[in-house]
């Protein structure tokens, strides 16, 4: 065989099995060393996106329930049984913040019975907990997994403007009938040109207007008259419109008494020291005639009550048919509920709106819980601030007496106008169950897991959960220490 022969049959020979196994050893250790490094990479991906999830979502709920508790009492009254009075005047004195009678301290009249318990705050210790089976089943059931408790939040403010608006009072039997109405033009103040924001029609102007006024149509809502006097006049208003796109004309309310909601002095109670003539409007016109577009002058503002909570997601009394189909439990049964964070628009009486399901501002919330520092005058500087923390109240403590209705407050003791600064604690939980068991070590009323069950003793769901604490001035309040 010639030597070019043997050339030609050394390339054509194959591999030999042995070659061949090892080759396929060495590349199977290969790819398991790929692929596992590739699954190690796709969880960590995974585990990073969920917990950004949830840190993204703790942070911008915290930030809105910050924002909310910043305004309370902003443009209303801390507490509206004692801020008619003035301490260092005669008893029945009638000042600013008050609501238009003149009363004695102790008595507990209201024009309206929408305003007879209208304070800036109210902390209900466990009101969440106490409102949901599902959340009682989770925190003090045969399983209590969680043993979670949270709080609810009633505030009231302005929480929609930063504005008072130039008005005028006009006769009107309007939508409550009986009452006034204030009408704004743009031509005269330009806050009712960015409250109607530039509308071309009437249809939108109205629209814009009822935004910050009444949300709700045909439902009674609050607002802050301010008469020339610089008396606040706590209304209830309803409905808003437009007649053009820059005449605007809000309904106000007669009160309980069929009074209208914007007093005149003789429709004030006069009392030693002249409150018929320190507060009301005139109701005449400038030289005469009748009253219209040049009746006096007041300002007014929107003043509205909100709530916040946590409730489930399946609950059908709190969520229309698409928010529900949005928000899918993780499985079901009462032990497994998504918990939502919730902000609820109330009427004027404090009451849910049928037509305003509660905005969901944080989605698998697991915990609120809401301490206040208070300014007790009983107490000499400094030790008259004084601070309840978050968990310290079962339901009747210090943290309800000094946040509790105003018909339940007196003077110069314990009462919502007195909280100086709320301190908060929300927690939320990732949406998938990663973990075996709740966390050891963990500092007493923390979650640092949040299981839902479904599993024997030692090997439950459990989702991790972010937890936010943080302290908001009420800077609305300061200086109210009646």
């Amino acid at each position: 065989m010639s030597a070019r022969s043997r050339i030609a049959k050394r390339k054509m020979r194959a591999f030999t099995l042995v070659e061949l196994m090892v080759s396929l050893v060495a590349g199977m250790i290969i790819a398991i060393a790929v692929v596992g490094l590739a699954r190690t990479a796709t969880t960590a991906f995974h585990e990073q996106v969920r917990l950004s999830s949830v840190e993204q979502n703790m942070r911008s709920a915290a930030d809105r329930l910050r924002l909310d508790i910043a305004r309370a009492s902003f443009m209303g009254t801390g507490n509206i049984q004692l801020a008619a009075f003035d301490a260092n005047q005669q008893a029945n004195v009638v000042i600013p913040l008050g609501h238009g009678v003149a009363r004695v301290i102790g008595q507990s009249v209201a024009r309206y019975a929408s305003t007879k318990d209208l304070a800036g705050i109210r902390v209900v210790p466990r009101g969440s907990y106490s409102a949901y089976a599902a959340i009682q089943a989770l925190s003090d059931g045969p399983v209590n997994l969680n043993n979670v408790k949270p709080d609810m939040l009633y505030l009231s403010g302005n929480f929609t403007t930063d504005e008072m608006y130039l008005g005028h009072v006009s006769s009107n039997a309007g939508a409550c009938g009986g009452g006034y109405q204030v009408q704004l033009n743009v031509l005269e103040d330009p806050a009712v040109g960015r409250l109607v924001n530039g509308a071309t029609s009437a249809s939108d102007a109205t629209r814009f207007v009822q935004n910050a006024f009444t949300p709700a149509p045909g439902v009674r809502f609050l607002a802050r008259v301010l008469d020339q006097k610089l008396c606040s006049h706590i209304v209830e208003i309803q409905d808003a419109a437009a007649t053009t796109p820059g005449i605007v004309q809000i309904n106000v309310c007669p009160d309980a008494g069929g009074r209208p909601g914007i007093l005149r002095p003789t429709e004030i109670t006069a009392g030693s020291g002249g409150g018929a003539t320190q507060c009301g409007w005139g109701g005449a016109a400038p030289g005469g005639g009748v009253l219209g577009l040049q009746g006096e002058e007041v300002w007014i503002s929107p003043l509205a009550r909100v709530r916040w909570f946590i409730g489930p997601a399946t609950d059908a009394t709190l969520l229309t048919g698409a928010q529900q189909a949005a928000l899918t439990p993780v499985a079901p049964g009462a032990l497994n509920e998504v918990f939502l964070l919730f902000r609820q628009i109330l009427d004027a009486n404090e009451q849910p709106v049928p037509t305003l399901p509660p905005q969901i501002v944080g989605e698998y919330a697991v915990d609120l819980k809401l301490g206040v520092v208070v300014d007790d005058a009983a107490q000499a500087p400094p030790n008259n601030m004084r601070v309840f923390e978050m968990d310290s109240d079962p339901g009747t403590g210090n943290i309800k007496q000094w946040t509790d209705l105003p018909t339940a407050t007196a003077y110069n003791g314990p009462g919502p106008q007195r909280v100086r600064a709320v301190r908060y604690r929300l927690a939320v939980r990732a949406s998938v169950p990663d973990r075996p068991a709740q966390l050891t070590g963990v500092p007493a009323n923390y979650i640092g897991r949040y299981c839902l069950g479904g599993g024997p003793p030692g090997d439950q769901r459990c989702s991790r959960v972010r937890t936010i604490v943080s302290e908001v001035a009420l800077v609305n309040q300061q200086k109210m220490t009646y």
